[in-house]
């Protein structure tokens, strides 16, 4: 059996995403739209899964809001 280490990862946010906006967008506003209209993309989906039935909202997951 091998000993393996479990290591937490920890990075300040804020950091992270002036990396990330710097490394794949020039224009911070465009990375934030980007971003605001993923997150929006992704609770339609979950919205349509609940509607048509192939997800149940979990409590607590109710209200679908950014």
């Amino acid at each position: 059996m091998s000993d393996t280490k479990t290591q937490d990862f920890k990075a300040e946010t804020r950091k992270l995403l002036d990396i990330v906006a710097k490394s794949i967008y020039t224009d911070k506003e465009v990375f934030i739209r980007e971003l605001l209209s993923n997150c929006s993309d992704a609770l339609e989906k979950q919205r349509f899964n609940y509607t048509s039935g192939a997800a149940t909202p979990q409590p607590g997951e109710a209200d679908l809001e950014i």
